[in-house]
């Protein structure tokens, strides 16, 4: 038995494919192992999973253009319904708004031992207000929801240490997924955590959120793109 959890994903890859969260003994490593494997079978990463709020950030052509926070599926309880109730609900509202980049949460029984850990079950009815987080991973795959951040909440210092990053690596555009306990205090000053560098961030995910339109992302996107090579 390990004693941190540990996360095991593919050395390449998107879109959370093949990855594990909340690993332990020594049959979740193979079963981990197995599956990351099979979406990059040169070699698979192991990190230690850390705890806290997990935020991207998107830097393009030396400025922070996007911010948006990646919170675990979960339902916000009514005090009428269960929970099975509230997340057959949320399915269906994903299936009414019909989007590339907003996933159904599909319950595996893992998920279900791990809400009953904390004497939580299908039938529970939610105290109205309650959030129930359903699961712990954050991927697209998995339910996440996103949410918009607005650039002028993020210290300056902040937004500096991911531009020049990116400018080391020579990145025109570079998603930075970071774990911090807020990301509108000054980094510099407090711990945080950069999980991976992503060459090909995905910022259509907030399309459905509010400030999708005051930003109008794509048109920044592009307006950036021809200064640049024009």
């Amino acid at each position: 038995m390990l004693q941190k959890p540990i996360v095991i994903k593919p050395y390449n890859g998107s879109l959370s494919n093949g990855l594990s969260t909340d690993i332990t003994d020594q049959y979740q490593i193979q079963n981990a192992y197995q599956k990351a494997a099979s979406h990059s079978p040169s070699k698979v990463l192991i990190q230690e999973q850390v705890n806290g709020i997990e935020y991207r950030i998107v830097v393009y052509y030396g400025e922070v253009v996007c911010v948006y926070l990646k919170e675990p599926a979960f339902v916000i309880g009514d005090g009428k319904r269960t929970i099975k109730q509230l997340l057959r609900h949320w399915n269906e509202e994903v299936d009414r708004i019909d989007s590339l980049f907003l996933k159904k949460c599909e319950m595996q029984a893992s998920n279900w031992s791990l809400l009953e850990k904390n004497n939580l079950f299908e039938t529970t009815i939610p105290t109205d207000g309650d959030k129930v987080y359903l699961k712990n991973e954050v991927s697209l795959s998995s339910g996440t929801r996103y949410q918009y951040v607005e650039e002028e909440e993020i210290p300056a210092a902040t937004k500096r240490l991911f531009i020049d990053l990116a400018d080391k690596f020579q990145s025109p555009i570079v998603g930075y997924d970071v774990i911090c306990d807020d990301i509108k205090k000054d980094l510099t000053e407090n711990p945080y955590w950069l999980l991976e560098m992503n060459s090909n961030p995905f910022f259509v995910v907030l399309k459905h959120q509010k400030g999708w339109e005051k930003r109008n992302l794509p048109k920044l996107f592009l307006q950036k793109l021809f200064a640049n090579t024009l």
